[in-house]
């Protein structure tokens, strides 16, 4: 059976519309859409069905979509309600940034391996997995560095942009700091700055940088005696930069 597609009416509760566009704003790019979108809400948006919010609310019946379509960083949940007059209509439930992807399943996973490693009682098997994890953790940066640069850019830029900078991202590997800071200064010289500023002389940087060249070692067949303490130590400096990079975006 065919679907019919066409425009469904939106209720919002003023109140609580204008405090989500208010929590989106704390994100510059957000803080753009979110201010264009504030008067397009009621327009045509692909969506797809919402099980869960966040924070785990359960969600059935609801639809979410995607700022701007098909997979922007702000989303909009709605629940379908029925008028006094006997239509239904969407119900708006909430609208924000979108979960970030990394900061959950991504770090994870390499804490989960983290636990197993040191649960280990056989050294040698636990400087493998040191070895393993020093490979897995510089894989985050360049699969988080991706992500931010791409939803920034879905955000903003026209498809052929877009195209062009999944392409180049594709080229972002082996990052160091500064070609980290090179990156995040195409968008915005003082976004550059800030990083470079706050990457100088700190733990930040040494851990990207001792993680990279272990990496390289352990790839060319070189021998290596990062061990899973170390390897620890700089995950937890990586995920602080982290946040750092995706701070102005």
């Amino acid at each position: 059976m065919p679907i019919k597609r066409g425009f469904a009416s939106v209720a919002f509760d003023e109140l609580a519309w204008h405090e989500d566009l208010r929590q989106a704003a704390r994100s510059e790019s957000a803080k753009k859409l979110a201010s264009g979108w504030n008067a397009r809400v009621k327009q045509s948006m692909r969506s797809s069905p919402a099980t869960r919010m966040r924070d785990g609310t359960s969600l059935p019946g609801c639809v979410k979509v995607y700022l701007p379509p098909p997979g922007g960083p702000l989303g909009l949940v709605f629940r379908l309600a029925k008028g006094k007059d006997g239509r239904l209509h969407l119900d708006h439930l909430a609208f924000g940034v979108r979960h970030i992807y990394w900061r959950t399943q991504l770090i994870s996973d390499i804490d989960g391996l983290v636990a197993r490693a040191e649960a280990q009682t056989d050294m040698e098997v636990q400087s493998d997995y040191a070895k393993y994890l020093t490979i897995r953790v510089l894989g985050l940066v360049e699969q988080v560095v991706a992500e931010i640069v791409l939803a920034h850019v879905s955000a903003q830029a026209s498809p052929p942009v877009l195209s062009h900078t999944t392409w180049k991202m594709k080229r972002f590997q082996n990052p160091n700091p500064q070609r980290l800071i090179e990156l995040v200064g195409s968008f915005d010289r003082r976004w550059g700055d800030s990083l470079e500023s706050a990457l100088t002389s700190s733990s930040e940087r040494e851990a990207l940088g001792s993680i990279r060249s272990q990496r390289n070692r352990i790839a060319h067949g070189e021998p290596t005696t990062i061990s899973l303490v170390q390897v620890k130590g700089y995950f937890a400096e990586i995920k602080s930069m982290l946040n750092r990079v995706a701070a102005p975006f």
